[in-house]
């Protein structure tokens, strides 16, 4: 089977699969709940339109990145980069 089309074709509950690589993947659409992505590396990945609840982001780092429209809280984080001259 094709990792583009997994999300389509299967619900994936209690899985492990730590240090585990994904490549090429479409998940758009898809649903994580309860999952555990500490240390996990994003890289050219898309997250445009997700939406983040009860999420841990404590020591998350984030560089090189489009934040166009980024609001946490309903703070828009480009403007506080804007103001403290890192945009």
């Amino acid at each position: 089977m094709d990792i583009k089309n997994i999300a389509e074709a299967l619900s994936l509950d209690n899985i492990a699969a730590a240090e585990s690589t994904i490549h090429n993947a479409d998940l758009s659409s898809a649903a994580f709940d309860n999952v555990n992505l500490q240390g996990a590396t994003f890289n050219n990945t898309n997250l445009s339109g997700a939406k983040f609840t009860d999420i841990s982001f404590k020591n998350a780092q984030i560089s090189e990145s489009c934040l166009e429209g980024l609001t946490i809280n309903g703070v828009v984080i480009a403007d506080l980069l804007r103001a403290a001259g890192k945009l």
